[in-house]
């Protein structure tokens, strides 16, 4: 659906309005109700002019334009908040060093301009081995020392142990409680001394987008300060099955340079963190992806 104008500014395509009004109720619906208003205003503004059909994810619309500078671009409007802020505080960080280039942002308005990539061609159209390769070798140049402003692993983790037993019992208990508990413990274990590194904890394959600057770069960081293993767990998500697990994690962690152990321990911890958030949505493939890691994972280590 195209970004169609009108006097109150371009309307929003259905089913972007539909996961936002899920997945933030009523403040989603109200920041809903302004941005068309918002889109126009910013195009207005900046002297950009719409040039083809937006794109959305789940919480975010990205619009291309043109414009005087720096030519061809994207706008990428969110819900103003912390993790809006800190993607920019991290692209502003890397200057377009192994990710996309930001070139102005209004934080209060929730919005970003961003160099155009190709949408079109991501890691997802890659041969596996290859692709793994590039998403860890990304990982690796992203970690940098981090800005200001950015959340660390223990704020990160330090509720866990508190809402994990809930999750786990709302749900049924879908594993063994002893992987929990071993969870837990690695948990706690990994975040006593973690690094101080810029991580992008969502580092999967359609994060990455074909460009000309650099032959590819990611988009839509979600960042935390940590240990670099943190980042491991994006890069099984998708595409599972088509290569061993022990093969993808040996790629990443000689591309990513790595500490193997820390990575296992961290990518169990987070295989459980997503299998917990997916159960209650109905993510059934996710959940299902989480439980072959999981249990990979637990084998191998007895």
């Amino acid at each position: 659906m195209s970004l169609a104008e009108s006097d109150a500014g371009p309307s929003i395509p259905a089913s972007f309005a539909h996961g936002v009004r899920g997945e933030s109720g009523t403040a989603g619906a109200a920041w809903l109700d302004r941005l068309p208003s918002t889109i126009a205003h910013v195009l207005r503004t900046w002297q950009l002019t719409l040039d083809g059909d937006p794109m959305h994810g789940y919480l975010a619309l990205v619009a291309p334009v043109r414009g005087d500078h720096p030519g061809r671009c994207v706008i990428k409007f969110a819900q103003p908040g912390d993790l809006l802020s800190q993607e920019s505080l991290a692209l502003t960080a890397w200057r377009g060093h192994g990710a996309v280039e930001l070139h102005r942002f209004d934080l209060d308005l929730g919005v970003l301009q961003l160099e155009r990539l190709d949408s079109e061609q991501t890691l997802n159209s890659v041969a596996i081995g290859d692709a793994v390769d590039r998403a860890a070798s990304l990982l690796r140049t992203l970690a940098i020392s981090p800005p200001e402003g950015i959340p660390t692993l223990a704020d990160k983790t330090g509720p866990w142990p508190d809402t994990w037993p809930h999750d786990f019992a709302a749900a049924n208990q879908p594993f063994p409680r002893a992987w929990l508990v071993h969870a837990l413990g690695m948990c706690e274990q990994l975040t006593a001394e973690h690094d101080q590194l810029l991580v992008n904890e969502d580092l999967h394959f359609g994060n990455v987008l074909r460009g000309v600057r650099e032959p590819w770069s990611v988009i839509d960081p979600k960042v935390v300060v940590g240990d670099l293993e943190y980042g491991v767990a994006p890069m099984f998500w998708s595409r599972h099955g088509e290569d061993a697990l022990d093969a993808r994690l040996a790629t990443i962690v000689n591309a990513a340079r790595l500490d193997a152990e820390k990575a296992r321990g961290w990518l169990l911890v987070r295989a459980i963190e997503f299998w917990l958030w997916a159960i209650p949505l109905g993510f059934t493939q996710a959940a299902q992806v989480c439980s072959n890691v999981a249990a990979w994972l637990m084998e191998s280590s007895n």
